[in-house]
């Protein structure tokens, strides 16, 4: 069983980044419950759609232009001042999302598996 280690940050912002391409669809920021640190939907997270910071779409670019897949979601914890890399997925959830991001970033989902 392969396992990833890496340390606890605290307080961290938590940004789900949808990008198709090079090109950005939307965020979803997710947020923990009290007394909890994990900010999953699946998990009882709460999540919202944002505008990340700049440095975040960035760098979510730079990555997506480099995937040879056209859609990805891009994880990223923000806490302090610091940002760092979570995650990449290809078929990250995007049911937290609004109804007018949801359908941009389902469309793009569901083209990319055809």
């Amino acid at each position: 069983m392969d396992y990833l280690i890496q340390p606890f940050i605290a307080d961290a912002r938590d940004y789900r980044v949808y990008m198709e391409g090079g090109r950005y669809l939307a965020c979803l920021e997710r947020v923990a419950p009290e007394k909890c640190y994990l900010a999953s939907i699946s998990q009882s997270g709460k999540g919202r759609a944002i505008t990340p910071p700049d440095d975040i779409i960035k760098m979510s670019t730079q990555i997506a232009e480099k995937m040879t897949t056209g859609y990805i979601c891009i994880d990223w914890l923000v806490s302090k001042g610091k940002t760092w890399f979570s995650e990449i997925e290809s078929g990250g959830g995007f049911s937290g999302l609004p109804e007018k991001e949801r359908k941009v970033v389902a469309k793009s989902f569901f083209l990319s598996k055809r």
